[in-house]
């Protein structure tokens, strides 16, 4: 019984995010909007953001985002989040996408 209850608490331990390794994600935070460049628009849906630090990332929207094929090639606010991420432009719309993954440039 005892060995049982340990495994739950281990299982909550878990998926409550606890075990996740911080290092993963070191030197990005999120909660600050950064420049970005759009550099690729798939009809709305997937993005390609190259950030500051040269990183390029795809993402992919939540909601079709219908104001980002006017920007690609150009500076947008970008705001990183390991899961999601949001892409704001210069009049204040904002569109809410999730993080797919870092590409090679």
């Amino acid at each position: 019984m005892k060995q049982y209850m340990w495994g739950i608490l281990g299982v909550v331990f878990l998926l409550s995010g606890c075990g996740l390794n911080k290092k993963m994600f070191a030197g990005d935070s999120t909660g600050q909007w950064e420049r970005a460049t759009l550099i690729q628009d798939q009809f709305g849906s997937q993005l390609k953001i190259v950030r500051q630090n040269n990183e390029v990332w795809l993402i992919e929207a939540k909601t079709y985002c219908f104001w980002t094929k006017r920007y690609v090639n150009a500076e947008i606010w970008f705001l990183w989040g390991p899961v999601e991420c949001k892409v704001k432009n210069d009049a204040g719309e904002v569109c809410e996408f999730w993080t797919k993954g870092k590409e090679e440039p």
